[in-house]
């Protein structure tokens, strides 16, 4: 059974449906862990068509990719505040998404017109989350450390925002902070609720070779980061401490690229996320039982699952979410088709995480099923495509069918 989870000033509760676990008098700071690679790292910036065949090339050539400074001015300008989002808009926000991330716009390439979809949606759920984007968030934390670093060294954790040090220049805990922090009794009705998101990532890491117990040259900072919690934040240091709540993993791509890798890829996820609870459980969480604490999987995307071995690590990924009842997985196959998510992905993927934490603390996924509809082919007959879409050629399009 998972654990109910209310967020409150006063105290944060997490019980059983049928019994109470653990302490209800601990009013704790939760602490969300992040780990993982160069998505994790964040990267948006890097993404784009020429960045990604340049990199496969082995060159130095980089242009960069859709920024958050070119997707900022759309998203927070008046037309995103409306009730009913003008066709006019949409075809603004698809066309920058197009020309600066280089997909061929013929009709049959859709992911900007989807990810321009799922932004819309976002807005129109959180109406002030845009507009908060860019300052720094008051009630959320978060910090970041690219091992491998001595503990001395570790970042506190200092106010949320896109050029706080915690990504580069962020990464899925921009909106995931905000979206949780918009939840009952945070940011927006006024409580002084506060969480941090501890972060270790670094790019281009497999699982077994980077990140084990056992093997990986990451493991002494990851545990070191779990360990001296007081050095996340003076909140950790005064009153009840701090808690680790929940772990988000954002990993897999390079073990995409290498048969043992992914073959082994699902019995070494199972092994680094019991040894990953082990050592939260020990440092100081709420839960009752290390194999309690939530976990979310970030599942790897498109590009990766077309190498070779990317949809062995993909399934291993699911399956373990699957067999785990206090984990989630949170797909990402839908959003950009390179190597790096570029910079409206990663806002998307931050709100789907927040959406997976949220359902594991409340015992009940929240996330909607992802609509896979566009991926294939559609009859002019009228078969239904994605929404806004039209069947043209064959395919879902949007805003530019026949073109």
């Amino acid at each position: 059974m998972k654990l109910a989870f209310n967020l409150s000033t006063t105290a944060l509760s997490l019980c059983a449906v049928c019994c109470c676990n653990v302490l209800l008098t601990q009013a704790q700071t939760p602490l969300i862990l992040l780990a993982g690679q160069s998505n994790m790292v964040g990267s948006p910036n890097e993404a784009g068509e020429r960045y990604e065949q340049d990199v496969l090339a082995r060159t130095n050539t980089i242009q960069p990719g859709l920024t958050f400074d070119n997707l900022l001015p759309l998203l927070v300008s008046p037309a995103m505040q409306q009730t009913n989002i003008t066709t006019e808009f949409r075809r603004e926000l698809v066309d920058l998404l197009t020309r600066i991330l280089g997909y061929v716009h013929n009709g049959t390439d859709v992911v900007p017109e989807h990810q321009v979809d799922l932004l819309i949606e976002l807005g129109q759920r959180f109406p002030t989350l845009y507009t908060s984007l860019a300052d720094p968030l008051g009630n959320v934390y978060c910090s970041d450390v690219t091992p491998p670093i001595a503990v001395q060294e570790f970042m506190s954790a200092v106010p949320l925002s896109p050029n706080s040090g915690c990504g580069n220049p962020y990464g899925p805990e921009l909106v995931l902070g905000h979206t949780l922090g918009f939840l009952p009794d945070g940011k927006e009705s006024g409580s002084d609720l506060s969480f941090i998101m501890p972060k270790v990532s670094r790019g281009g890491t497999q699982i077994r070779g980077n990140w084990s117990k056992a093997e990986g040259d990451l493991w002494s900072t990851l545990q070191s980061r779990i360990a001296h919690i007081d050095s996340v934040s003076t909140q950790c240091q005064t009153g009840s401490g701090c808690s680790w709540d929940a772990f988000v993993w954002f990993q897999g791509e390079n073990d995409s690229m290498d048969q043992p890798n992914a073959e082994n890829y699902e019995g070494d996820l199972i092994t680094f996320l019991a040894d990953v609870r082990a050592e939260l459980f020990a440092a100081g969480t709420r839960y009752a039982a290390p194999e309690e604490i939530p976990v979310v999987i970030v599942q790897i995307g498109s590009f990766f699952r077309a190498r070779e071995f990317g949809t062995v690590v993909a399934r291993a990924q699911a399956s373990v979410a699957a067999s785990d009842a206090f984990a989630s997985i949170v797909w990402t196959d839908d959003l950009g088709t390179f190597y790096h998510y570029d910079a409206s992905s990663q806002l998307i993927i931050g709100d789907r995480v927040a959406r997976a934490l949220e359902g594991l603390w409340k015992d009940t996924i929240v996330m909607p099923p992802l609509d896979r509809s566009w991926f294939g082919s559609c009859q002019q007959n009228g078969q239904k495509c994605h929404t806004n879409a039209a069947c043209c050629g064959g395919k879902c399009a949007y805003s530019r069918c026949g073109t």
